[in-house]
């Protein structure tokens, strides 16, 4: 395993301690792969705002997930999603078809982060890209949605996305996070998140 999920990484930042990363990052390692608990969301949400499929049929799509706590999270952060989207649609949003795609790794980092928004729209003439977090536990802090927020504009600087506003969308909290919350420390938070994941995944890999 050479790369984690860009959620992943967020998670792994989060985690309260050393300890915690480290036994995240060796379960990794032993498994094959792992189970995305909100991938029909997040698929049925990009569906939704192409206009692929109705937006009170997420819903309904997702009703059919057997398991209880599973489908309950699912409808819970859908329905967030569902009333965000039909008010950025009635304010003249138009989603975009084409979205980045790519990885994140500086020069001597022993990983990579995979880069995979679900959302591209124009907003006012405003190019934005958005990642959906809907992550019940550990909760998405500003510090390190700023580090997050940091990475997708750093991958893709030179890229043909470089003029995009990039944000992550905190379902949980119902609250969009962007450039605005990066600070003069954000950079140092990211270099040591970097430095202290990529110790101890080369420790365990």
């Amino acid at each position: 395993m050479d790369g984690i999920s860009y959620t992943t990484y967020l998670k792994l930042c989060l985690m309260p301690s050393t300890q915690a990363k480290t036994g995240a990052l060796q379960r990794m390692h032993s498994s094959s792969s792992g189970y995305d608990f909100y991938k029909r969301m997040k698929l049925a949400a990009q569906d939704v705002a192409s206009g692929a499929t109705n937006p009170n049929d997420i819903l309904e799509q997702l009703s059919t997930i057997k398991r209880v706590s599973e489908r309950e999270h699912n409808l819970f952060v859908a329905t967030r999603f569902r009333d965000w989207w039909l008010a950025k649609a009635a304010d003249g949003c138009v989603p975009h078809e084409e979205r980045p795609r790519g990885e994140f790794q500086r020069p001597g980092m022993p990983f990579k982060v995979r880069l995979k928004p679900e959302l591209r729209y124009i907003d006012n003439g405003v190019d934005k890209v958005v990642y959906l977090w809907a992550t019940a536990k550990p909760q998405l802090t500003k510090q390190v949605a700023a580090t997050g927020i940091s990475i997708l504009t750093e991958a893709f600087a030179s890229s043909p996305y470089g003029n995009c506003e990039f944000e992550i969308f905190d379902l949980r909290k119902n609250r969009m996070l962007g450039s605005d919350t990066i600070t003069n420390a954000t950079a140092t938070n990211l270099a040591g998140d970097l430095a202290q994941i990529g110790a101890i995944w080369s420790e365990v890999s």
